[in-house]
């Protein structure tokens, strides 16, 4: 955060009533506290030696700017407009659009490190074996974060904290309109309003393009029916049949969008 943000960040919340000067610290150092164990996963003690005050100063100060903070979601949180192009994919050109121009965030789960209660310390235990919370997030083109759940153990898998929410309205997880989609990866389904990649496959093009060339084959004559029978084959590797519609209409939508990219590729490499 610059200066010029952070003087202006104090400025509202200490205008609005939100933070006051106190007998131990002013709002700036409020805030400082506050931002330095966010942005640096500063923890108590470190926190403590830094500011020179008790830990319970730290946790009392920390939970006041965390609350204040709160309070101005409204002001700059505002819902997307998702029947409208992203601008980051208009400037991109010909690289993203038109494959993406339906496309208005990226969804992932991220794992973030925590002290976990002794009663139930194996539930956040992840599959790299260290204690976190699963966190759902999305993010936007310009690598801003628009949505966040938190709470789910590390142990529980990406899906199904997306299950969570979905199934209840109170998480405020924002449903498309017809049409549009997140990119999410892999360990998320390809159904409704949810793109994933090709499982079994390599989805980078120079990987693909590494298998056929060690396979002997050069790239002038790779043909993108091939290409698509290929991603095909492994797409339903577990042999289970597709009688989900919104599954259907989404695999439908991939291998389109798939298939175009393939084939204008291969024409511009082909001239």
């Amino acid at each position: 955060m610059s200066s010029e943000a952070f003087r202006r960040l104090s400025s509202i919340l200490e205008e609005r009533g939100l933070l006051q000067l106190t007998v131990n610290l002013n709002v700036d150092e409020q805030l400082f506290i506050f931002l330095t164990i966010l942005c640096q996963n500063q923890t108590n003690r470190e926190a403590q030696d830094h500011e020179q005050c008790l830990g319970s100063t730290v946790s009392e100060y920390f939970t006041k700017v965390l609350e204040a903070v709160f309070q101005l979601k409204v002001d700059f949180i505002r819902h997307p407009d998702f029947t409208a192009v992203d601008p980051h994919i208009i400037a991109g050109g010909n690289k993203y659009s038109p494959w993406f121009d339906d496309c208005v965030r990226a969804l992932d789960g991220m794992h973030v490190p925590c002290v976990s209660p002794r009663e139930t310390a194996e539930l956040y235990r992840n599959r790299k074996g260290y204690f976190s919370l699963n966190v759902l997030t999305v993010c936007s083109f310009d690598l801003r974060f628009t949505y966040m759940l938190s709470g789910w153990e590390g142990s529980a898998h990406d899906a199904r904290v997306l299950a969570s929410a979905l199934d209840h309205p109170r998480k405020r997880f924002s449903i498309l309109p017809p049409g549009k989609f997140y990119l999410v990866d892999s360990g998320y389904a390809n159904n409704g309003c949810f793109m994933a990649p090709y499982r079994g496959t390599t989805y980078h093009l120079q990987e693909l393009l590494d298998q056929y060339s060690q396979d002997g084959v050069p790239v002038a004559d790779i043909d993108p029916y091939n290409v698509e029978e290929d991603i095909n084959d492994n797409n339903n590797h577990e042999g289970q049949p597709l009688n989900n519609e919104p599954e259907l209409e989404m695999n439908a939508l991939r291998d389109a969008r798939a298939h175009t990219m393939w084939a204008v590729y291969h024409n511009r490499r082909t001239g």
